[in-house]
């Protein structure tokens, strides 16, 4: 089983060069753009927003060679109606 613990009871060691890990709830909006259509194997931009509550933390743009390895990724079945369109 695995052991969790406060902050404060892991902050000596962190000050000490221990890598601490934890596992926060995010929200991770997926925005996709296949920026030249009309370009054979033209690869997928994707962006990805971060967010906790109401509160923005940060973003990470990374390129996919299709949206099928998008939906691979998140493990997304292609009948899921998730998507919105701009």
């Amino acid at each position: 089983m695995k052991r969790v613990y406060n902050f404060q009871k892991v902050a000596n060691r962190f000050d000490h060069g221990h890598q601490i890990v934890c596992t926060p709830s995010l929200v991770v909006r997926v925005i996709a753009i296949k920026r030249h259509p009309h370009k054979e194997n033209e690869p997928i931009q994707v962006t990805f927003l971060l967010s906790q509550g109401n509160r923005y933390i940060g973003s990470l743009e990374i390129e996919y060679a299709s949206i099928l390895d998008v939906l691979k990724a998140f493990d997304i079945d292609e009948l899921t109606e998730i998507w919105e369109v701009w």
